[in-house]
């Protein structure tokens, strides 16, 4: 018999995973992350355009934060609500499911793409440039790796202008290769 916390682990798990037929809030869970993940992308391809970037800096700013804060709360309650995917099966259950979910690709992934955010405010002189070009095209954070800031020229008024093998972050470089 599942007491009251394990019930809603078990909803704010069911709300984050992929929705099934008739699960509205698991449905809206879903497009509204996937609308925030697309508009992180359009706000990163359009802050790399220099006049976009200095006229609507800390739209882009505030734009960011806000994502990171709503990636973190999703992160947090997937660890969270990790004990609900398992049979209770051993004395540290819940820290052995919230550590593989952790440990998980998809875990990793959430981890990776809001940490440069936080790094950055925890230390503001960090240069986390490298960081934002590695980043997996499937992050969920707004440095797409398919468009690094390097991949505009400001004397060029076309991409492919400026375009050098340089300017591909490291995994794609060793797919091109």
């Amino acid at each position: 018999m599942d007491t009251h916390y394990q019930k809603f682990q078990k909803d704010v798990l069911r709300v984050l995973e992929p929705a099934t037929i008739g699960d509205n809030l698991s449905r809206f869970c879903d497009y509204a992350l996937s609308i925030l993940v697309i508009l992180n992308l359009v706000a990163v391809t359009l802050e790399s355009v220099p006049e976009l970037e200095k006229k609507f800096k800390d739209i882009f700013y505030y734009f960011e934060v806000v994502s990171v804060v709503v990636f973190t709360i999703e992160y947090l309650a997937r660890i969270w609500s990790a004990p609900a995917r398992r049979p209770i099966e051993k004395k540290n259950h819940a820290a052995y499911s919230r550590w593989s979910y952790m440990r998980s690709f998809y875990g990793i992934i959430d981890f990776v793409s809001i940490m440069p955010f936080y790094l950055q405010a925890f230390f503001p002189g960090l240069d986390l440039r490298v960081l934002r070009k590695s980043r997996p095209s499937f992050s969920r954070q707004q440095h797409s790796p398919l468009f690094p800031r390097s991949f505009h020229s400001r004397s060029s008024s076309y991409p492919t202008d400026s375009f050098s093998f340089s300017s591909f972050p490291p995994n794609l470089e060793l797919l091109l290769l």
